[in-house]
């Protein structure tokens, strides 16, 4: 049980790093744009844990990264990959994206392990 209770608080201790280091991704219900963030009661950053100023400092890090990501409808950036055998080893052949214009394509990241 001991056990259970450590993993958990792990757990919960992960989600919450992982959280505030996110930012504020999905962090406040309505997150305020920077022109609104001195109207936004304290409250409703001190419910998240954050204050008004790691707010903004946040939101304008994220703002900053955005700024050169793709939009939606922008083409993807092309790229080169490696084709893995199914049991994950290496081929020495590649594949690039481009090379699959017009068809679908699922790109999976994760784990599988």
């Amino acid at each position: 049980m001991m056990d259970v209770l450590m993993a958990l608080s792990i757990v919960v201790m992960v989600f919450k790093h992982r959280q505030k280091r996110r930012g504020i991704n999905n962090m406040l219900p309505h997150s305020p744009t920077l022109d609104k963030i001195d109207e936004t009661p304290e409250e409703v950053f001190e419910r998240y844990g954050i204050t008004k100023e790691e707010y903004r400092t946040l939101l304008t890090q994220r703002l900053a990264r955005d700024k050169d990501a793709p939009k939606i409808g922008d083409p993807a950036p092309d790229f080169e990959l490696e084709k893995l055998t199914t049991s994950g080893g290496r081929t020495g052949e590649h594949c690039i994206l481009s090379d699959f214009q017009g068809k679908p394509v699922a790109l999976v990241f994760g784990s599988y392990t």
